[in-house]
Order: C-alpha cells, then structure tokens, then sequence
C-alpha cells in the first residue's frame, strides 16, 4: 500500500470518493480504471483537494493459477505529483499458499522542487491459516536518492473484516475450477 501526503498529513478527516471501471476484454484479460477524489484539512481551516488515478491490465493463466498485471498510476497532491509504473504477478500455489513480486517505478515532483525518482522491488510470501487470516513475510528493496539501496524485511498478520470479500474470494475460485 502506497501512503499518500493525505494519509501523512491531515490532521482532520478525509473525505474520499472513489469510483472505477472493470472491463473484461478477452478471457483472463481485464482493463480498469480507478479514480479517486481525496479532500483534506491540512491546517485549521485550510482544506486541499487532491485526487489518485491508476489504470491497468490484468491478465490471468488459469493453469499457472498465475496472474500478471501492469499498471500505471498519477497522484497529485498539494505538496506535488507522482507519476508511477507497477508490474506485479501473483501466484496461488495451493488455496493457502501464495507469492507475489513487484516491480514499482516512481518519479515525483515536488513544489519545493526536491524531485526524486525511486525503484522498489518486493517479493512476498504468505499463507491463509484461516478464512480471513493470514500471515506472510516480504524482502522490499528501494533505491531513491532519500533510500539508497534500502534493504527491509516485513512480516505481518492480516485479520480481513470484510466477510463479503472472503464470499468473493470463493466465487472466484469455483470459477477458476470451471475453466479447468
């Protein structure tokens, strides 16, 4: 997850609204369109708008059970502008095990003219021990010229509250099993 200076800097609520569109193009292949309204209260009174796009491909090989993806996002901000590509691919190697790696390129400008460009590539393992739990350890490196050759280690627990995304994640499966 990418935080944004709203996440960092607001000291109010963020409004949001988000939309998106997601277009099955041929089989296994998706387009979409993600968009994203954010307004913030930086300071006591002052309010700023900003607003997060991406757009991308998904395409998936049902008999890897892998799924690859490209996707070039924008977020303008008050305090700039980022402009990022992310190639990801996703493997399910079991229904409780799975990796992910991700290749992320960004170049930003800032209105204080501190313009930067970053690379960060992770490589993620994880296992669902349970409907809606999961435990999984990633190796993230960044290059920029703030992390210069930043090497970190993460391991986390994740705990899913939204029971609806697991029915989801169970249709999505049986369809996976029909085009076998």
């Amino acid at each position: 997850t990418l935080e944004t200076v709203f996440e960092i800097f607001s000291i109010d609520s963020l409004w949001q609204f988000k939309s998106g569109v997601f277009i099955d193009f041929i089989k296994n292949t998706h387009l979409y369109h993600n968009f994203a309204y954010q307004r913030y209260q930086v300071l006591d009174g002052q309010s700023r708008n900003g607003w997060n796009i991406e757009t991308g491909i998904i395409h998936y090989l049902a008999k890897l059970k892998l799924e690859a993806s490209l996707a070039h996002y924008f977020i303008k901000s008050y305090g700039g502008t980022l402009h990022g590509i992310k190639g990801e691919l996703n493997e399910d190697w079991s229904r409780r095990i799975y990796s992910n790696l991700i290749l992320d390129y960004i170049t930003y400008e800032k209105v204080t003219n501190d313009n930067n460009n970053g690379l960060n590539l992770i490589f993620k393992n994880g296992l669902n021990v349970f409907p809606g739990i999961s435990v999984d350890g990633s190796v993230e490196y960044l290059v920029s010229d703030v992390l210069v050759n930043d090497l970190r280690g993460i391991f986390r627990v994740n705990y899913l509250f939204d029971k609806k995304f697991l029915a989801f994640d169970k249709r999505k499966e049986l369809k996976e099993k029909e085009t076998k």
